[in-house]
């Protein structure tokens, strides 16, 4: 792995979370709430049908969420990037401060349950922020497929027009498109997968890719 793609093999195996939280325990204790789930398509396409302004969202109980998750095939709804611990002061304290995070700076957390094969496709998570910030990616139950480029790479990843503060690709890494984008193969490209107590840092501005190999929780 490139020296920018910094991933920590179960760094967080003194978080309580880890083995306790499965779809399944969140149905049992907080089913109930309800939660704005993102209808999942391919990572280019949802950028693009965003653009469009079609509703890609709906409202349903988190215990919906997992049945569907659980025996619907196919299931292509998942909590995206959701301030759902926002209200939950008992599910933090099954957290860890990561001991990478600086001392005195901010902590912003997110929230992602869904079913395998989700995907979002490349984009830029702090462009045009006004202080970009890094991202510590935790996974806390099952797999992710995570593919990443450094900022100097921008160029041969097509950026579109921004969707929100993240500037995206185009360019659908499960189906390229070579006539569209000639140039996009000689990008420097880094992957790994994620697991079960990993621990990944992404760097400021870095594209990144990800698709859930399985059902799975992450804390970003």
């Amino acid at each position: 792995i490139a020296h920018w793609l910094k991933i920590q093999k179960q760094s967080l195996s003194d978080w309580p979370a880890l083995g306790r939280w499965t779809p399944g325990w969140f149905r049992q204790h907080h089913g109930h709430r309800r939660v704005k789930v993102d209808v999942a398509v391919t990572g280019a396409s949802y950028y693009e049908r965003l653009r469009r302004g079609e509703k890609l969202s709906r409202e349903m109980s988190l215990a919906q969420l997992v049945d569907e998750i659980e025996n619907e095939p196919g299931c292509n709804q998942y909590l995206a990037e959701s301030d759902f611990l926002d209200e939950s002061p008992e599910l933090v304290a099954d957290l860890r401060a990561p001991r990478y995070h600086p001392a005195g700076r901010g902590l912003t957390r997110r929230f992602w349950l869904g079913p395998g094969n989700t995907v979002s496709g490349f984009h830029q998570d702090s462009a045009g922020q006004l202080a970009p910030s890094c991202i510590l990616y935790a996974q806390i139950h099952g797999r992710k497929r995570i593919v990443m480029a450094s900022p100097d790479q921008s160029a041969l990843l097509y950026p579109a027009q921004t969707v929100g503060v993240a500037a995206v690709s185009p360019v659908d890494l499960d189906d390229i498109d070579d006539e569209r984008f000639p140039l996009f193969r000689q990008a420097r490209l880094v992957e790994t997968v994620v697991e079960s107590g990993d621990l990944l840092f992404i760097p400021e501005r870095y594209w990144h890719y990800v698709r859930a190999l399985e059902p799975s929780i992450s804390i970003s």
